[in-house]
């Protein structure tokens, strides 16, 4: 996920350089930094809440969509925060620094572009393929072991 946001965000970052920005190393630096930093906390963020929802419901796609109706208004306003914030730096009067901004904000939006669509169905996508009960069962059925149909 964050090396997807990583991706969209370097695209971004070059179409933004062609348009006339001044990109420095330093912003490259930083960008890397920045995708993986925020792309991991938006997801620990979805991460925890679809947990709590999943000791609440049993269907683990109504787990999904309610930790993501829950969550997604706080990873927002985050995203949206840290984006504002570095557009500030826009005002700065060195031209590096001044550059890092949007460079900056490029790299949040599309962090967490990445996190509020790529997260939920890959994480629906590995309970399918590594449901725990499930896995347990095909592991003892492999070593020929008799296994309760309940477990």
């Amino acid at each position: 996920m964050a090396v997807y946001g990583g991706m969209l965000a370097q695209g971004v970052v070059y179409l933004l350089a062609k348009a006339g920005l001044t990109a420095s190393g330093q912003s490259a630096g930083i960008l890397a930094v920045l995708v993986f930093g925020a792309g991991t906390d938006y997801a620990l963020l979805l991460i925890a809440r679809d947990r709590e929802e999943l000791r609440r419901h049993e269907d683990k796609h109504e787990a999904m969509t309610l930790a993501m109706h829950r969550a997604g208004p706080a990873v927002l306003a985050s995203g949206a925060t840290v984006t504002i914030g570095l557009l500030c730096l826009l005002v700065a009067e060195l031209n590096s620094t001044s550059g890092l901004g949007p460079v900056g904000a490029a790299v949040i939006v599309c962090a967490l572009a990445a996190t509020t669509s790529c997260f939920p169905p890959g994480a629906a996508a590995r309970r399918v393929l590594v449901d725990g009960a499930a896995l347990q069962r095909r592991l003892a059925c492999t070593a020929g072991l008799q296994v309760d149909p309940d477990s």
